[in-house]
């Protein structure tokens, strides 16, 4: 269904309140290092483990199980429960399209109302962990097998680190620029004929409304450098316009055979990138994106 106006400007200035670009400036190698409260949680016996994740979170939090995830968040634990299923729902649509050879690890989630209280949160896991001001709406510990995401704005963060998680379960040297785009690919997005579909969203304040978005704007896009949120909005853009054409696994695929110093253009390379098809793709959605926001015509 086409997605309304108010939605889209909605999605647009809960983005710009917190930043574009949440996981591209994290130093993902220190977080997953600093030791926490919860560090080994996944030793304890079936039968107690909701106790003992309980037990050592400070804040009153119901814990519930649900096949391989364990969940915490301030709700009744029929609440908790439910969000748990809900995210095993995410699990399996990511998997089934992208890993579905994944074996099943267990996972931590635990969820922060707002980026408040996942602040307090971190500071009683890791009180020797300083996250960056841009970390605020969540992140993924990849020693701990743990997702910390703020709920605020619904489960986009949540979203973002579950898939954050199984792109470096199934490729633990995957290039980090494709690892920051492709977490963000459902961050927006929603249920349609039973599969979760990415939207558009305020990343694509990024992008200047006349640029040339030629084949070459991917130039330059490796792991020899951080990539730039304008960079982050057009791999995302890219991502949802490959998701569309049923091309993204095939790009996936192409960057684990090239290894984790590939560039996005020789990914692209490998897979016969309709240039044409993706120019007319973003350079309408771009322009449809600034004039929704009333600043061109």
């Amino acid at each position: 269904m086409p997605v309304k106006r108010s939605s889209l400007l909605l999605v647009v200035h809960l983005l710009a309140a917190f930043g574009v670009a949440h996981t591209a400036e994290l130093n993902d190698v220190e977080i997953s290092r600093s030791p926490g409260a919860l560090s080994g949680w996944w030793a304890a016996h079936d039968e107690s483990i909701a106790a003992y994740v309980g037990s050592r979170l400070t804040s009153r939090m119901s814990v519930a199980v649900h096949g391989n995830f364990v969940v915490a968040a301030s709700d009744s634990m029929a609440g908790t429960l439910q969000i748990a299923r809900r995210i095993a729902a995410y699990d399996a649509e990511i998997r089934r399209r992208y890993f579905p050879a994944l074996d099943h690890r267990r996972m931590l989630v635990i969820i922060g109302d707002d980026p408040f209280e996942l602040q307090r949160l971190t500071n009683d896991l890791y009180p020797n962990m300083t996250l960056p001001n841009r970390a605020a709406s969540g992140f993924y510990h990849r020693n701990d097998r743990l997702i910390l995401a703020s709920a605020e704005f619904g489960d986009g963060a949540l979203r973002r680190e579950l898939t954050r998680a199984l792109v470096q379960d199934d490729n633990p040297s995957i290039p980090r620029w494709f690892e920051d785009a492709m977490a963000t690919l459902y961050e927006s997005s929603e249920w349609r004929t039973s599969r979760l579909t990415p939207m558009l969203d305020g990343r694509m304040a990024q992008i200047a409304p006349q640029e040339d978005l030629a084949y070459d704007v991917f130039a330059g896009i490796c792991d020899c450098s951080e990539v730039t949120a304008e960079q982050l909005a057009l791999i995302r853009l890219l991502l949802v316009h490959l998701h569309e054409r049923g091309e993204l696994v095939s790009l996936y695929d192409a960057i684990k055979r090239q290894g984790q110093y590939v560039t996005l253009l020789q990914a692209l390379e490998a897979i016969d990138l309709d240039e044409r098809a993706w120019k007319a793709y973003a350079e309408r959605h771009v322009r449809e994106f600034w004039k929704m926001r009333g600043e061109v015509s």
